[in-house]
């Protein structure tokens, strides 16, 4: 059974998604490393903190609806960070995973919402938030918007997750 931790224990939202931040980066330093070499046989001349600022920027860039991205209204060709992370790693010629997709869609000020929250039915999107542990697995996709005011963390961040860890296989990289 997977561990929960409440996020105060990591000393608020704000640190916690910054240690989220911070094993996404590792996992692209590490793990995924080898896949950020070459793009259809060409190098990838680009550090990781460059590459992740080119994800942040596509995305400032690219994901412009106050309309949550899986609405047709919001005209947008994606709608899932997964779909997102496939049109970027085109655009700037080099691999993109979901979760550095899901990291540089929060850094990049963006509203987010895990897709279980959707009712396909209906639109409807339940304002859930969104678990820290969601954001690091690549099995999970989450839908997004540009938020109507400021991004509110306090209420995007639910107040608790499960153990920081890549839960779908690869190194064991754990915070709490």
């Amino acid at each position: 059974m997977e561990k929960k931790i409440f996020i105060n224990e990591l000393g608020g939202k704000k640190a916690a998604l910054e240690k989220c931040k911070q094993i996404v980066l590792n996992d692209m330093m590490n793990e995924s490393a080898s896949l950020m070499k070459f793009w259809d046989g060409i190098p990838c001349n680009v550090t990781v903190e460059q590459h992740f600022n080119n994800i942040v920027e596509w995305c400032k860039q690219h994901l412009t609806s106050y309309v949550w991205s899986n609405h047709r209204s919001s005209k947008m060709a994606y709608n899932t960070s997964y779909g997102f992370k496939h049109a970027c790693e085109r655009a700037l010629k080099c691999y993109v995973a979901n979760n550095w997709m899901k990291m540089a869609m929060i850094c990049a000020g963006l509203e987010v919402r895990n897709c279980n929250c959707v009712d396909y039915e209906t639109g409807y999107v339940e304002h859930a938030p969104i678990l820290l542990s969601d954001i690091i697995t690549n099995n999970q996709n989450f839908i997004v918007r540009v938020p109507r005011k400021h991004i509110d963390i306090e209420k995007m961040i639910a107040d608790w997750t499960y153990e920081l860890k890549y839960r779908d296989g690869g190194y064991n990289n754990t915070i709490g």
